[in-house]
């Protein structure tokens, strides 16, 4: 439930705040013509690299002494790897804190690596394009109801999620 469930919620509550609160995202998603665009899809990578719903990876235990650095992690010790600060590393991602659609590549670790890849990858990206671009396209007057820096988040060192998404909108009805 939570890694399929609860990660995908976040992620769109996550890209609906950012959406909201930045000119350019909201600008975008408004001029696209469907949820399953080029455009879209970038954008999803970038909530996915900047606003990802997770902080940390889940704990792992190496099998063997390695080195990190100038530094040996022994075998068996716990290994918790900050997803979020990965993310963000300015030695490896330009403008880390911009939401920039033209960045190659795609920058990020939000679904793992490797043999640890989420299964759900496809679907969620499916999730978050459509979820932002009807919420946006359905609800046209769609705004925060308060200021960005005043959004409840959830005081948790694994999430970056929020516990409330207050905003106010004119429903528009459906065609």
């Amino acid at each position: 439930m939570w890694a399929g469930f609860e990660t995908t919620v976040h992620l769109i509550s996550n890209g609906i705040a950012t959406v909201l609160s930045e000119p350019g995202p909201v600008k975008l998603v408004r001029e696209e013509a469907g949820p399953h665009t080029p455009r879209m899809a970038a954008l999803v990578e970038e909530l996915l690299r900047r606003d990802g719903p997770m902080l940390t990876a889940i704990r792992r235990f190496p099998l063997e002494d390695i080195k990190v650095g100038d530094r040996i992690v022994p075998a068996g010790e716990t290994v918790l790897l900050a997803i979020g600060s990965a993310n963000r590393d300015p030695q490896y991602i330009s403008n880390p804190d911009a939401i920039d659609l033209d960045r190659a590549g795609s920058g990020h670790l939000g679904f793992g690596h490797g043999p640890h890849y989420c299964l759900g990858a496809p679907l969620a990206r499916m999730e978050v394009r459509t979820a932002l671009w009807t919420a946006v396209h359905r609800l046209p007057h769609l705004q925060l109801a308060v200021p960005e820096k005043e959004l409840p988040w959830k005081p948790d060192h694994r999430q970056h999620a929020l516990t409330a998404l207050p905003v106010t909108f004119t429903a528009q009805p459906p065609a």
